[in-house]
């Protein structure tokens, strides 16, 4: 990867596309790294109860995609990789 970005996201379960979608409705040119499969452990839970804008539950086999959907069209880029290592620059 050759490009500069603003913000990284190294994992792309709830709390990684969450971040990645407040960073670039924030402006921030973002990448999220989401590994293999995105979702994470999300992928796995039937219902989660007390989720904003859902008050019969959500499974989280749904809202890992409604998430990232959301973080893409605020601009977010996202790459199927794990992060090795890093360096800042500057």
């Amino acid at each position: 990867m050759d490009q500069d970005y603003d913000i990284v996201v190294a994992g792309g379960g709830l709390a990684g596309l969450t971040a990645g979608l407040t960073a670039a409705r924030l402006g921030r040119k973002t990448l999220v790294l989401t590994g293999d499969v995105i979702g994470g452990q999300l992928l796995s839970i039937e219902k989660i109860e007390g989720y904003p804008g859902f008050p019969d539950g959500v499974p989280g086999y749904d809202l890992a995609p409604m998430t990232q959907e959301e973080a893409a069209l605020a601009g977010a880029e996202f790459a199927a990789t794990e992060l090795k290592s890093f360096a800042r620059d500057g």
